[in-house]
């Protein structure tokens, strides 16, 4: 199983001294994240598309295995919510491929506000170009319908499990992996370690279960520096999960 286990950004002045070095500039500061996890999930891209030499900047500066997962432009899911958004999307996916080969998942997540649609989801697949992986994080409960799960596995598209507001979703796994997003419990306050071992488990016997051979996870629970310090904890358990029988796998990130 191909484990990518990280967190939802990395610029945070907050992890100054938690998590980043007090003297590091943040410049350095993906070099550093590098260092410690070969994933992130990138939420800028979801408030404003970065130019292409900043995409290239990140790309340069992480090793040849990192892997980048962009958050769609909330032009696309937020303003335009699905709808009459060919022309973004493909401004988006276009400049985001900048990124290639480092290039991972892009995630469409969308507005609590959007009730299920089946004929508007049905459409906005129909776009989505066969040479990206999309994954989708439905935040309103309508979405979570067998109809739902079999379209976004038609497309090969994923499914976002996650516990955003406290609520978790199924445990669905659509396309060609697991993929999972942790958004915290509440501000400041970090995952129980026995909690994240439990977590680990059921993720990798779903993963397992369907078939899928990578499992993608990625914490959003920033405050207080947790979301690094939760990912560590998460991968350490996944890992050794996943370990061939009498194997030693080092858990030392």
């Amino acid at each position: 199983m191909e484990l990518r286990i990280g967190t939802s950004g990395y610029s945070y002045r907050h992890w100054r001294g938690a998590f980043y070095p007090a003297g590091l500039s943040p410049g350095k500061w993906l070099r550093y994240y590098a260092g410690v996890f070969d994933t992130v999930e990138i939420n800028a891209t979801f408030y404003r598309l970065p130019d292409a030499e900043r995409l290239l900047s990140w790309r340069e500066k992480t090793p040849d295995d990192f892997l980048f997962v962009v958050k769609a432009s909330r032009l696309i899911t937020h303003v335009h919510r699905l709808k009459d958004c060919a022309e973004a999307l493909h401004t988006f996916l276009e400049r985001v491929s900048l990124l290639a080969p480092k290039l991972g998942p892009v995630l469409y997540q969308l507005p609590p506000s959007l009730h299920r649609d089946d004929g508007l989801l049905r459409a906005f697949l129909d776009l989505l170009p066969e040479t990206f992986t999309h994954v989708f994080e439905f935040r309103h409960e309508s979405w979570y319908a067998d109809a739902v799960r079999a379209m976004l596995a038609k497309k090969g598209a994923g499914f976002c499990i996650h516990d955003h507001g406290g609520r978790e979703t199924p445990l669905w796994v659509t396309g060609p992996l697991l993929y999972a997003r942790f958004h915290g419990i509440r501000r400041g306050v970090c995952y129980d370690e026995t909690d994240l071992q439990e977590k680990a488990a059921r993720l990798l016997a779903a993963a397992r279960e369907s078939g899928v051979g990578r499992l993608y996870a990625y914490f959003n629970n920033d405050a207080a520096a947790c979301a690094p310090r939760d990912a560590q904890i998460l991968r350490a358990a996944l890992q050794a999960m996943n370990a061939p029988a009498g194997k030693n796998n080092s858990l030392e990130p």
